[in-house]
């Protein structure tokens, strides 16, 4: 029986050699493609293949209004457009049972990637990644995954990528159960007098297709005249850049080219989106606050995706800075400047509903005074040069002296300093590690860093917010500049012992308590938001900051704390949260100091 078959398998490939035609009495093909619009976008530069009988004789490229015309001994581009890297032919068998052929022809070397995807789009099979001359090459695929188990039936896309470019074609694997066997006597042999033409059109921006005619005769020449290919939609115009202000929302115009239904898409921006009656996409994005957003954009059904950016034109909105104002005291007259972040020209701010009692805004000064205590945030419309209302509020706090700590005025000043790189983190010589100047009785006891920079480092830091909030402290009540009779020649030696001159010591701590000004704290227990820290950490590096919470397990063990300070992984100023050894950090409980600053009423004579 097997040598029957073989014998007619034989005899079908005998009449098929007979039945091919001879090229050389066609001369000339020429055609024009054309979208489903009926237009000519993206018909330009488009790879057009010429088969006779099955057999591939030349190939050309579109011009760039999709027309193309053929010899019968064109092999090059006859339209001087550039070929792509690679093209990617159509495997066969299609269907295929147990094996199919993947032909491919590389026009640039490089390295080539052929995958294989389902049709969920999840890959199974990485078929080849390697370099590749120019030529023309065949891989097969066996439905095999790269676990080698077999592939269930149905549709799946071979995926080609080189150097940037993307092709990708379906192919469908059918089970061996799905196999109907059928006498080799039911195959229908091409008839001598029978000539078929099939042109393959390729390109990354089309859904590839194949032309055919057939002929009892090849003609001299032939003009196959409009032939439709379908376009894969594509944003055809980019919008100049949408001008907002950081965190509005915005509407645009799209002007994207489609055929079909299709998804727009963005992990960037919130957005929804409409097609307008004359084909145009209005799109609405919601609290822009990035320079750009990637969109994506797939047809219906399609695996193929295009993508692009949308720019934006983000002007900062002008806001209130700090959003806690510094404290009103009960009793005491108050005047001060509300700062306002990010305006361009003159600014008028005005209050959104009432102030209050006793409480008035003079331009941007908020003056007046309180006669009780209060805690109460207050909304503000600014305008500035551009003419654009936004509102901001800001936190107004009225307080009694007495029944405030040194850590309030600590906690304070901590809620002033920007947190978006505007204090970077530097540890260079020839500055104390503060972000501007500070003076004592008149004469200089810690200079900034000379690049203007306002950079810091951490014990700079711990010592800048100490000293500003005493300093601030001695102003609202009124008292001299005097920390517990110090000198400004005694800073220089405060300054040593607070930036540690030891391993495992405790910097500030030692300060505090040899000058009289603050206590070390012996009990976790006892640490308080705004205690200043000494870390000191198992690899042996150490960090001042300033304590803010602990942080607990499930099970209430205390695994680390949150802080404020500086340092490289912050890009400078900020909020962090270290964890002690053996709670997935590295911060040494053994060696970590905790201490605290008084208020003048509370100094020890030293």
């Amino acid at each position: 029986m097997l040598k029957e078959i073989m014998k007619k398998i034989a005899l079908i490939l005998i009449s098929l050699a007979f039945a091919l035609p001879i090229f050389a009495e066609f001369e000339y093909l020429f055609g024009q493609l054309v979208n489903a619009r009926g237009g000519i976008e993206k018909c330009d530069n488009v790879k057009i293949k010429l088969y006779v009988n099955s057999q591939a004789k030349a190939f050309t490229y579109t011009n760039e209004k999709g027309a193309f015309s053929i010899g019968q001994n064109s092999s090059i581009n006859t339209n001087n457009t550039l070929p792509h890297n690679f093209s990617l032919d159509s495997n066969y068998p299609n269907p295929f049972n147990k094996i199919t052929s993947l032909p491919f022809e590389v026009n640039t070397p490089g390295t080539l990637k052929l995958n294989i995807y389902n049709i969920q789009g999840k890959k199974v099979r990485s078929l080849v990644q390697d370099h590749y001359s120019k030529g023309q090459y065949t891989l097969t695929w066996n439905g095999l995954d790269d676990k080698n188990q077999v592939c269930p039936q149905g549709l799946y896309f071979y995926v080609m990528q080189m150097k940037g470019q993307t092709d990708f074609k379906k192919m469908t694997l059918l089970s061996s159960d799905n196999i109907i066997a059928s006498p080799i006597t039911s195959i229908d042999l091409i008839s001598p007098a029978s000539d078929n033409i099939e042109l393959k059109i390729e390109s990354i921006h089309i859904k590839n297709r194949s032309f055919i005619q057939t002929f009892s005769e090849l003609p001299t020449s032939l003009d196959l005249g409009n032939i439709p290919i379908q376009v894969y939609p594509y944003l055809k115009t980019m919008p100049d850049p949408l001008a907002l202000f950081e965190g509005e929302s915005g509407l645009d115009t799209l002007d994207i080219y489609f055929e079909q239904d299709f998804n727009l898409s963005s992990e960037d921006i919130d957005f929804d989106w409409e097609i307008t009656p004359d084909s145009s996409v209005k799109i609405h994005y919601y609290k822009v606050s990035k320079g750009s957003a990637d969109f994506s954009i797939q047809e219906v059904g399609e695996f193929k995706i295009n993508t692009f950016k949308i720019n934006f034109d983000v002007d900062p909105r002008p806001s209130i800075w700090p959003k806690k104002l510094r404290r009103i005291y009960v009793g005491k007259n108050y005047a001060r400047e509300i700062k306002i972040d990010y305006a361009k020209g003159r600014v008028n701010i005005s209050p959104f509903g009432s102030l209050p009692a006793s409480l008035s805004l003079n331009g941007l000064k908020l003056e007046g005074s309180s006669q009780d205590t209060f805690s109460t945030l207050v909304y503000m419309d600014i305008i500035d040069d551009r003419n654009i209302t936004c509102r901001d509020s800001v936190l107004i706090v009225s307080s009694r002296y007495e029944n405030l700590t040194f850590n309030d005025y600590v906690i304070d000043l901590l809620e002033e300093y920007h947190r978006d790189g505007r204090y970077p983190y530097s540890w260079v010589s020839g500055y104390k590690g503060v972000t501007k100047d500070l003076y004592y009785q008149g004469r200089l006891i810690a200079n900034a860093n000379a690049d203007s920079s306002q950079s810091t480092y951490c014990c700079g830091i711990t010592f800048e917010i100490w000293y500003r909030a005493m300093m601030r402290l001695l102003d609202d009540m009124n008292m001299p500049e005097n920390i517990n009779n110090m000198k400004a020649s005694n800073f220089s030696s405060f300054i040593s012992k607070w930036f540690v001159q030891e391993k495992n010591g405790d910097g500030p701590g030692i300060a505090l308590v040899d000058y009289g000004l603050g206590k070390k704290i012996d009990n976790m227990q006892d640490v308080k938001k705004g205690d200043f820290v000494q870390i000191w950490r198992t690899s042996g590096s150490g960090h001042s900051v300033i304590f803010i919470n602990w942080t607990y397990n499930a099970e209430g063990d205390t695994t680390g704390m949150r802080y404020w300070s500086t340092q490289p992984s912050t890009q400078g100023v900020n909020y962090n949260i270290e964890y002690f050894s053996g709670y997935g950090g590295k911060v040494d409980k053994a060696h970590t100091h905790y201490s605290r600053g008084f208020k003048p009423e509370d100094f020890i004579v030293y």
